[in-house]
């Protein structure tokens, strides 16, 4: 499987934005990279591959006191505390494709050719609970 965008925030509502921000993809080799843009590229990447033909949960983490952290089947794979800053715009989140021109490693697609099973945005940091809890709902 090639990789592609999975989520994230843009300016244009469909097409391509030319503002990107809050990306979550995944390389070529499976690897997974989430990342804001302010002045410059702040991202984290996962040291494991995730195109293995099972399903996976992930949590992506965006907190200016925190900084950024991604998880993934509930365990925390990448982090960075001094991240503070993300660009700030009027957007839309967006599941699927849109440009990723500029951010590292951009895989093949611009879109990522698999079924997403639900996507959820959170206006808070979730608990490792509450992620164990979400993951095992259904």
């Amino acid at each position: 499987m090639n990789g592609g965008r999975i989520l994230g925030f843009g300016n244009s509502q469909a097409g391509t934005s030319t503002l990107r921000d809050r990306h979550l993809y995944m390389l070529n080799d499976g690897q997974l990279i989430f990342g804001t843009h302010k002045t410059t590229l702040n991202y984290l990447w996962s040291p494991k591959s995730y195109n293995d033909g099972n399903r996976h949960y992930v949590v992506v983490e965006f907190d200016p006191a925190a900084g950024m952290r991604m998880y993934v089947d509930s365990v925390l794979v990448a982090s960075n505390g001094s991240v503070n800053t993300a660009d700030i715009y009027n957007g839309w989140w967006r599941l699927g494709a849109d440009n990723l021109n500029g951010w590292p490693q951009r895989p093949s697609s611009n879109g990522l050719a698999t079924d997403f099973d639900e996507f959820v945005l959170y206006g808070g940091l979730l608990s490792g609970g509450q992620m164990r809890q979400q993951m095992t709902s259904e």
